[in-house]
């Protein structure tokens, strides 16, 4: 077990119907946004922006008919070599789940029929490598011989945008410190747990379900952090609290508004009420100078403009 190759990747997005579908950029289609959908693309990231494995020769949904079943299921993606002979089988699974043997059994029973070199079950954020030998399969971690992988890119406005995580054109100023501010915001080194919080609807301008970062205030707060943008939007850091379980308000930072110093740059939703004011001078956001400080100390302004 490892920490999965995709992990640093996040899927294509569309936003529609005030929510965020899937996109796959290789078969050219909108899917709803489910938790293995998600793996299943932030794996087709990866292999797009840092290896070197051609878009033909991924395939998805490979029909895949068991000798005890009578249904045909599907393995989500299987890799073709260059004879398009399957090459890797990767068996996708939601990373709320915790991989386990029965996990790894069933993509072993799919591999009886697709039968790959090399298996993969992943949530994401851990992977399982396995090799078959003969009839056998066996736990490896010498594969990465099989995928040429390359450094990872330098993401710039444009990823975060096709991701649903800034507006399509920033100005200048504010481009800058964005793409600084957004790759260390989703950096190791910032902190807080990664989750996707599938929010069914909106009371903001943009959809609101997405990958955010989880904080702990204290014992009973929560702080749910992301920055959210669209082609119909500005781009926005969108932080919501949670108190004993339940989700007791919304604070929307409008970055184009606080860059270009407008009033009402802050709202903040709590229950029924609803108040927008500016964000004053010791909100820590300084656009024009990018410091890791001012993305470190986000859960500490946030919880003050809840104030």
């Amino acid at each position: 077990m490892k920490k999965s190759v995709a992990y640093n990747q996040f899927p294509q997005v569309v936003a529609q119907d005030n929510r965020f579908w899937l996109f796959n950029p290789i078969l050219k289609k909108r899917y709803e946004n489910r938790p293995e959908e998600r793996v299943r693309l932030r794996w087709v990231e990866y292999l797009l922006l840092q290896t070197s494995w051609k878009k033909n020769r991924i395939g998805f949904e490979t029909p895949v008919r068991l000798r005890q079943s009578k249904n045909t299921l599907r393995a989500d993606l299987v890799l073709y070599a260059d004879n398009m002979k399957p090459n890797i089988l990767i068996e996708c699974k939601s990373n709320s789940v915790k991989l386990s043997h029965s996990s790894a059994e069933q993509a072993a029973r799919y591999n009886s029929e697709v039968n790959a070199d090399y298996l993969v079950l992943t949530n994401g954020v851990e992977d399982y490598w396995f090799e078959k030998t003969g009839e056998k399969i066996g736990q490896t971690t010498n594969v990465l011989n099989q995928i040429t992988s390359f450094t990872e890119i330098e993401k710039d406005v444009d990823y975060w945008y096709r991701r649903g995580f800034c507006s399509s054109q920033p100005n200048s100023e504010l481009n800058n410190w964005l793409i600084q501010a957004l790759n260390f915001f989703w950096s190791d080194e910032m902190g807080g747990k990664r989750k996707y919080l599938d929010f069914q609807t909106t009371v903001l301008p943009v959809p609101m379900n997405q990958f955010y970062k989880l904080f702990e205030i204290d014992s009973d707060q929560r702080l749910a952090i992301t920055f959210i943008g669209t082609d119909s939007s500005d781009t926005l850091i969108i932080g919501v609290l949670n108190e004993t379980g339940i989700n007791k308000g919304i604070c929307c930072v409008n970055l184009d508004q606080l860059q270009s110093k407008q009033q009402n740059a802050v709202t903040v939703i709590s229950g029924d009420e609803k108040r927008s004011f500016s964000a004053g001078r010791n909100h820590g956001l300084n656009i024009s100078d990018f410091q890791p400080d001012q993305i470190k100390n986000l859960p500490k302004t946030i919880m003050k403009f809840f104030d």
